[in-house]
């Protein structure tokens, strides 16, 4: 059986990958297929909402917004910041 501490370095670790991969969605332009788009969208609504990746990665977001500037870029970009304004509100 593994200890608590363990458990929560695996979490932690699973976090860490879960901010990689953000920034690399963000980095890309739009998928083309819709199945893509819906993929991606539901990977960054759990990812922004399960602690500060909103916060950290909205940056990222509003440059890429600035970048493509293609509606799908902008949905992505509001996601996150929807994301990071919800923990904002929660935290304070």
């Amino acid at each position: 059986m593994p200890t608590v501490t363990e458990i929560q370095g695996n979490v932690a670790n699973l976090h860490l990958w879960m901010a990689v991969g953000l920034l690399v969605l963000l980095a890309l332009p739009a998928p083309v297929t819709v199945p893509g788009r819906v993929a991606e969208i539901g990977y960054l609504s759990g990812a922004v909402l399960t602690g500060f990746l909103g916060v950290i990665l909205t940056p990222a977001a509003l440059w890429a917004a600035y970048k493509y500037r293609t509606r799908f870029v902008l949905l992505r970009a509001g996601v996150v910041v929807t994301g990071s304004s919800r923990l904002t509100v929660v935290v304070s």
